[in-house]
């Protein structure tokens, strides 16, 4: 960050700068969890937010810059030095590249609007994508604040003729301000107010236009992230707009998920490319999206853009996802789930089946999601990164870091304890595990074996270890032992016998009901296995 500091504005000859464009997406206040519809501006115009103090208006000034991306053009004039304070708590690496920071004389407060349009003509020459204009309304050439709003919204003309946006963030008096604003809103396209409230900032729009329409009298709680250096939406709960009109009817579906079928009806929209059904997407209210999932690398993306479409869209667009190729596992559904999705459908369910589980989600709301960040949710359902035979360190380290605590980790994994057979050596047991995926793991602790199965529901043991083994589980152990997690966790390993827990001798393993064949200890039934004969034929 290399702030470019011009102390004072000056008046000058005056002469008309030809701004060289620059292109740019729409500026949108950095208030995470709050759709486009109220956070984005004009690109030309003029908007205000008023802060209940100095300390909230810093908070916000630094939100907004921090949010930039680095390639912004931005300019930051202040009346009270409050701009120099945002740029020296500015966190490294963050906001633009260059911002120029300018410093309003205090004395010409109560003519700022000519001498901005002045000073702006004669200095600039190339559109800045923002200006933040930081006033102190109670300083001591203020002497009436809605006059100031006054002089401030001529300059609204000026900002539309020549391309540029601007946003007023003011602290201190505010007497008569909302209701000045308010009459001049032909000429200021938006206001809204930011209080600190203890343990969350209150923010009350009272008005907001832009290119969705115009929005009013809506409040939201927001909580300060300082961390983050930006505002979110409090607990998470995305918020509802007011809509007069509502596109619950419409479903947009990828071509794929056809199947060569036609639309059912004119509600339908196709499209051939995501990108495509995406932009349609980020501006419907309560539509149903139909996506397809192909392959294992789809779903990683996929989860990343939905945690996006709920964060700007909310709950009410209903959310379906088909699987079109066997890649969905247990953990990467309840990813998707965890990410947005109100419903996965199967892969193999017939065009017919599809259209009435659509109709089973109308009127769904999406529950809120308890991440914050998407990093945040895909790192909770990332397995260890152990896979095969471990030692017990290893074991017991890679089982820590499971975050079993979390109360959003509806994951279930299993955890067994696993005795040879009499006559088998433990060693050669073990030899016979293979290895199938990340966060399957297996460790030997005096005669016995721990086997823990990443993601895996009760009724998936019997196949799981099918997979695992090359030779038939059956035999190389005894009826697996399925142990308690987090009291493993607690108490370490046991060769306790009896299927009883260390140092809690109330407490058993469970035996597992695997098969009728193991739980009543009944003959495996006869299989038939490939036989050859040598030269003589004999075999």
């Amino acid at each position: 960050m290399q702030p470019s500091c011009c102390p004072l504005f000056r008046s000058g000859p005056h002469t008309l700068s030809t701004f060289k464009p620059t292109s740019h997406e729409p500026v949108c206040l950095p208030l995470l969890g709050l759709q486009t519809e109220i956070t984005a501006m004009h690109s030309t115009g003029l908007y205000w937010i008023h802060a209940d103090s100095r300390a909230t208006a810093m908070r916000l000034g630094l939100a907004l810059i921090a949010a930039q991306s680095a390639a912004a053009q931005m300019l930051l004039i202040d009346n009270d030095a409050l701009g120099r304070k945002i740029v020296e708590h500015l966190p490294a690496a963050s906001g633009p590249a260059r911002l120029d920071l300018w410093q309003l004389d205090a004395g010409k407060t109560s003519t700022i609007a000519r001498w901005l349009v002045r000073d702006l003509d004669r200095i600039l020459q190339q559109r800045p994508d923002l200006i933040v204009l930081s006033l102190n309304m109670t300083g001591p050439h203020v002497s009436d604040p809605a006059e100031l709003a006054t002089s401030l919204a001529s300059l609204a003309g000026w900002l539309q003729a020549r391309g540029c946006l601007m946003l007023v963030i003011s602290h201190g008096q505010a007497a008569g301000l909302e209701t000045r604003l308010f009459q001049m809103g032909h000429r200021v396209h938006g206001f809204a107010m930011l209080a600190d409230r203890g343990n969350i900032y209150l923010y009350k729009l009272s008005y907001w236009c832009n290119r969705s329409g115009v929005f009013s009298q809506l409040e939201y709680a927001l909580d300060w992230q300082s961390a983050e250096t930006r505002f979110t939406l409090a607990c998470g709960q995305p918020p509802q707009l007011p809509s007069s009109s509502t596109d619950q009817d419409q479903v947009l579906a990828m071509s794929p998920v056809m199947e060569g079928e036609p639309a059912p009806s004119s509600n339908w929209h196709l499209f051939e490319a995501f990108d495509a059904l995406a932009d349609q997407a980020m501006r419907a209210y309560s539509a149903t999206l139909l996506l397809s999932v192909q392959q294992t690398d789809d779903i990683i993306p996929l989860a990343r853009w939905l945690f996006q479409l709920r964060l700007s869209r909310g709950s009410h667009i209903k959310v379906v996802v088909r699987e079109m190729a066997t890649c969905l596992r247990y953990a990467d559904e309840h990813l998707l789930l965890s990410a947005g999705t109100n419903l996965i459908i199967p892969f193999g369910a017939s065009f017919g089946r599809v259209q009435t589980m659509i109709e089973s989600v109308q009127g769904q709301l999406w529950p809120a999601s308890p991440y914050r960040q998407v990093e945040e949710l895909l790192e909770q359902y990332q397995p260890p990164s152990a896979a095969g035979l471990v030692s017990e360190a290893g074991f017991m380290l890679q089982l820590q870091k499971l975050r079993l605590g979390s109360p959003s980790q509806r994951l279930n994994h299993v955890l067994l304890r696993l005795q040879p057979k009499a006559g088998i050596d433990l060693e050669t047991a073990i030899r016979q595990f293979t290895v199938k995926r990340r966060g399957d793991m297996i460790c030997t602790s005096g005669d016995q074996a721990y086997l823990f199965l990443y993601a895996c529901r009760a009724n998936g043991i019997e196949r799981a270890l099918q997979n695992l083994f090359r030779l038939s589980w059956h035999d190389l152990f005894d009826r697996p032992e399925s142990l308690d997690l987090t009291y493993f966790l607690e108490h370490g390993f046991s060769s306790a016998p009896e299927g009883r827990m260390p140092g809690h001798p109330g407490r058993k393993a469970t035996n597992l009901p695997l098969t009728a064949s193991t739980a009543d200890n009944r003959p495996l039934p006869l299989r038939p296995r490939p036989m050859t004969t040598d030269s003589r034929g004999a075999l």
